[in-house]
């Protein structure tokens, strides 16, 4: 919420969860009152049908997911969008890990469409068209519990 790139909308999807997710969504709302912040709420479908509903929603040309487990970088967005004002329809950042081992993430052998093929080199949070992900059918609904952000990017 305090992303140093002011041009930003959330959309929240609680995906059915039975702890206090939705409470703590509203809770959030109270506190920035800031009508750029969309709570929605849906029966459980998976990660992919969770992104996808969020998707329907959001009004803005650039996506960028974040799960519950997740933060973004003060200035994340501000770095991803200018890169992406050069043309790129995916911008892929680096991962800070912040649990008990900390480390910072990111390509050593560098990014390829190669690199991309083997394996899942990218973090959920990329900064991303919805134009393009749309134009693809969003995110795969048949892959439950993961790998369908990877399954999206060889899509792409």
């Amino acid at each position: 919420l305090k992303q140093t790139f002011r041009d930003w909308e959330l959309v929240i999807v609680d995906d059915g969860s039975t702890d206090t997710t939705w409470d703590v969504s509203n809770q959030i709302v109270e506190r920035n009152a800031d009508r750029r912040i969309k709570i929605l709420r849906k029966e459980n479908g998976g990660l992919s049908d969770a992104r996808n509903y969020g998707m329907r929603f959001a009004k803005g040309n650039w996506l960028c997911m974040l799960d519950s487990d997740d933060l973004l970088g003060k200035e994340y967005l501000s770095k991803a969008a200018s890169l992406a004002l050069q043309g790129a329809d995916i911008v892929v950042g680096c991962m800070e890990n912040f649990d008990a081992v900390s480390s910072v993430w990111c390509f050593p052998e560098g990014y390829s469409i190669v690199g991309l093929s083997h394996w899942n080199k990218s973090h959920a949070s990329v900064l991303m068209s919805s134009r393009l992900v749309k134009s693809i059918g969003g995110y795969d609904q048949s892959l439950l519990w993961g790998l369908e952000d990877w399954n999206l990017w060889l899509s792409a």
